[in-house]
């Protein structure tokens, strides 16, 4: 599992970005405006008037866009987006495997009773289409499960598993949406900012020969915020991979609380759902819960990352599968119980140990690449708004002096007077 800091390892998701340069300026609270004695005699002082205006108006949207942007909402969204259309697939997919599940465990019920009448089955398999797994097992009662009472038991609750899952899906589908609504708000308001900072320098009037000067630089910015971009995002699915590995330990730890709880039993040959009531039944109903969370968590991990991982592949996870679905079996026996508790020990294993590589990889070579993308990128965005200050300013103070007071009052601290002579 060596790490590379090789970006072409990384999956190409080159994002196109309009690139954020701005003009970084602090307000001054105690700036007056000038005097509208000789407004209507002078056409300079108008210019000037609607020069400070807009160069108020533009700190301002720059300091909406940074409020914005503080939790990186483009790239969250993309990978929320991903993930909303991903469960849209995992829905359409789940509702076919139930009604497949459905006709099976009805086919195999309808056999079963021509069995019966035909005389080839004993009065003691008369078993009705049982819709439930609790059904099923208060039907069955104490007795030693044979092969057929086995798959009864297993079809029905795999039948019980999809439902919960299609159900999950249909939760984080909600939370999801909620998420990407909330994100295409913001989105939004960034890209009214973004025009208006397009109108104010268009009013601004930056001359031909500055754009032509700056316009490899802004190239320049535009593909550096792409790769940017592009690994904030791989940076992100890692994270929320990690996430999702946490979640799946925890859970299996509390599997193993429930087995336990489940085992203070004086027998061998307990059943799941005792006289007393439906306790055991209930206990096996959370770790089923439980698992199915875990499973969906360990696919959530595999798309994240896009990736074959360690412990997530189509060899091991049919292991967990087949696990939840002879879950009741197996809570039934001393014997059982052990060989699932084994089972969920080392699954819980192997997640701890996945977690420990994601997080090393995130932390070796994902956010040094970020971190290193990032400084070119803030680099370039200095030199682009100290050039864009210093046309403005030359612009301005060949005009009318009054306005260079302006700019020594409002210009940044990393702006020097030196960079803009």
């Amino acid at each position: 599992m060596g790490c590379s800091h090789s970006t072409s390892e990384l999956p190409d998701n080159s994002i196109p970005l309009t690139p954020i340069s701005s003009l970084k300026f602090a307000s001054n609270k105690n700036s007056t405006s000038m005097s509208g004695k000789d407004i209507g005699n002078s056409e300079g002082n108008l210019e000037m008037d609607k020069i400070r205006h807009l160069l108020k108006e533009y700190i301002e949207t720059e300091r909406k866009i940074q409020i914005l942007e503080v939790n990186n909402p483009v790239t969250v969204f993309y990978v929320k987006k991903s993930q909303l259309d991903q469960i849209d697939i995992n829905i359409e997919e789940k509702m076919k495997n139930i009604e497949s599940l459905k006709q099976n465990l009805h086919f195999n019920s309808t056999n079963r009773s021509s069995k019966t009448r035909s005389g080839t089955r004993g009065t003691s398999n008369r078993r009705k289409f049982e819709r439930s797994v609790h059904e099923v097992l208060i039907n069955m009662g104490d007795k030693i499960f044979g092969q057929e009472e086995q798959e009864i038991l297993a079809s029905t609750n795999k039948l019980e598993i999809a439902l919960t899952e299609l159900e999950m899906h249909h939760q984080e589908k909600v939370l999801l949406g909620n998420d990407v609504a909330q994100l295409v708000t913001i989105l939004s308001e960034m890209s009214e900012e973004y025009k208006k900072q397009d109108y104010i320098l268009s009013e601004l009037g930056l001359d031909e020969n500055f754009q032509t000067a700056t316009s490899d630089e802004e190239s320049e910015l535009v593909d550096l915020e792409s790769a940017r971009i592009t690994i904030s995002e791989i940076f992100e699915r890692w994270r929320e991979a990690r996430n999702e590995l946490l979640e799946a330990s925890s859970q299996f730890s509390m599997v193993l609380v429930n087995i336990e709880e489940s085992s203070k039993t004086p027998t061998i040959e307990t059943p799941i759902v005792s006289t007393n009531g439906r306790g055991q039944y209930e206990i096996g109903e959370e770790i089923r819960d439980r698992l199915v969370s875990i499973w969906q968590a360990l696919h959530n991990v595999q798309f994240l990352v896009g990736r074959d991982l360690p412990y997530c592949t189509d060899t091991e996870l049919p292991i967990l599968e087949k696990a939840m679905t002879y879950l009741f079996i197996d809570l039934r026996t001393h014997e059982r119980r052990k060989h699932a508790t084994n089972c969920y020990c080392a699954f819980q294993r192997r997640t701890l140990a996945l977690l420990a590589w994601v997080e090393k990889t995130i932390e070796v070579v994902i956010q040094p690449i970020l971190a290193l993308k990032q400084e070119e990128v803030d680099e370039k965005t200095k030199l682009l708004s100290q050039l864009r200050v210093k046309n403005l300013y030359n612009k301005v103070s060949n005009k009318q002096t009054c306005c260079t007071a302006f700019f020594h009052n409002n210009a940044p601290c990393h702006n020097s007077d030196s960079s803009l002579a």
